[in-house]
């Protein structure tokens, strides 16, 4: 089987090689136990080409462009490199996972399938992205997720001394963000703690707090938009003429986030607050921010969410969806329209009557 696995790196590389894009300096170090394989390289494009323990083995090369923003399109690419290596190999491949991204200190980030080969989750087919450089990677190891983590750490490129923004955990271990140098996180009390409290962080003339949902105080993802309203409209302290409709927010780590926000009495959008519920495998995280930027500091900060190393993938993967109501604003623009064709087309009625009664 390690011989079709290895036709299965060589594929790779002639698969990135027709995509090679100019060279770029980049640079990746074998971690103790692995070797250079630079004997057995395609092509000029390919940045590493190592050897390891029991087998392991990593390739990286370069790629064209690609819309790494896009989730979409990533997968839809590691898909087709995973068809031509099926084939190649005649080892039936499976995803084994949803797609994963990945963030590191040295400023890549990472699109990953862990993907079956035969009946073992050996392989991790990944699109890095440095910047707008794209690269493709393949890693075969026995605990693919830590070769992961070891080898893409090490990577150095001429953007690598660029101060990033740096990694923190919630104190369950569940959610990983990567927060701006310029935002400062709370240290919280015992108090805090006891309360369910995970996270709290401080930026934009902003403060958001992130705390944990038993099963028991969950929402019905489907009466989520609902119940948290009502919620929102019981804190005597918000003016409910200025409540938004409510807003969805995808988090690169999957579940989905609901939130509202309004101005508190007497002092509007220059001291607004927002309420927030994100399921998170068969619990939740109720959050809550405050601040004339809240709604900003919230996408700021969920948008560099990750899995923490807490995380069980499995559960992660079946949390439920939410369900918008039909106070959104999209079903407001739609309910709004259809009462101004109505009324326009009952005119319109009337109005031609009256003409015909004239004749």
């Amino acid at each position: 089987m390690w011989r079709l696995i290895k036709a299965a790196f060589l594929l790779t590389v002639l698969i990135a090689w027709s995509f090679a894009q100019a060279s770029a300096h980049i640079s990746v170090s074998p971690p103790p136990a692995w070797s250079e394989a630079s004997a057995q390289k395609a092509s000029s494009d390919t940045v590493a080409f190592f050897t390891g323990p029991s087998g392991s083995s990593f390739i990286m090369t370069r790629l064209k462009p690609l819309d790494s923003q896009s989730r979409p399109a990533v997968l839809s690419f590691l898909t087709d490199v995973l068809s031509s290596l099926q084939k190649k190999t005649g080892i039936p491949m499976t995803p084994a996972t949803r797609l994963k991204e990945s963030h590191f200190n040295n400023g890549i980030a990472a699109l990953s399938l862990k993907v079956k080969a035969g009946d073992k989750p050996r392989l991790i087919l990944s699109l890095i992205t440095d910047g707008n450089k794209n690269y493709l990677s393949l890693i075969n190891s026995a605990i693919p997720d830590l070769t992961l983590q070891s080898l893409l750490s090490s990577i150095r490129t001429s953007r690598s001394e660029t101060p990033r923004p740096s990694q923190t955990i919630s104190t369950d271990g569940q959610l990983l963000f990567r927060i701006p140098d310029d935002f400062h996180l709370a240290t919280l009390s015992d108090a805090d703690k006891n309360s369910g409290v995970v996270f709290s962080v401080s930026g934009l003339d902003s403060n958001l707090i992130i705390k944990k949902v038993s099963p028991q105080e969950t929402f019905n993802p489907q009466e989520a938009s609902k119940l948290l309203k009502e919620k929102f409209e019981s804190l005597s302290s918000i003016d409910r003429w200025l409540i938004s409709p409510e807003k969805t927010l995808s988090t690169p780590a999957g579940p989905e986030l609901i939130y509202l926000s309004a101005g508190v009495k007497g002092e509007g959008a220059l001291n607004a607050k927002a309420l927030g519920y994100m399921p998170w495998c068969y619990w939740a995280y109720m959050f809550t921010a405050e601040g004339p930027r809240s709604e900003e500091l919230i996408t700021s900060v969920f948008k560099n969410l990750s899995p923490g190393p807490s995380v069980i993938e499995r559960l992660l993967e079946q949390t439920p969806k939410l369900k918008a109501s039909k106070n959104s604003s999209p079903y407001k623009i739609e309910l709004g329209l259809t009462m101004v064709l109505t009324l326009f087309a009952a005119y319109l009625t009337i109005r031609s009557r009256k003409q015909k009664r004239r004749g």
